[in-house]
């Protein structure tokens, strides 16, 4: 009888690798779109709350000029300032 020396990887050995970096490749894009959405929900809801930051300083920003305005009117109409 004749011994084989076997070398080397066998056909299905490779074949058992490829599905299961197929496998494990398909669950990594699944959590990275899973996580992609997720940032852009977050990106989204942050935007939201730096325009209502910026509509407050705006408000604000008004709200004191249209005082200083009033002072101003108030000073050279009635003499008091």
């Amino acid at each position: 009888m004749r011994i084989k020396n076997e070398k080397g990887i066998t056909l299905l050995i490779l074949v058992i690798i490829v599905v299961v970096l197929g496998i494990l490749a398909t669950i990594a894009i699944g959590e990275v779109g899973d996580l992609m959405n997720q940032v852009s929900k977050e990106t989204i809801s942050t935007d939201l709350l730096l325009i209502q930051a910026k509509a407050k300083v705006l408000n604000e920003k008004a709200t004191f000029n249209n005082d200083e305005s009033l002072l101003k009117r108030t000073k050279t109409k009635r003499n008091y300032w």
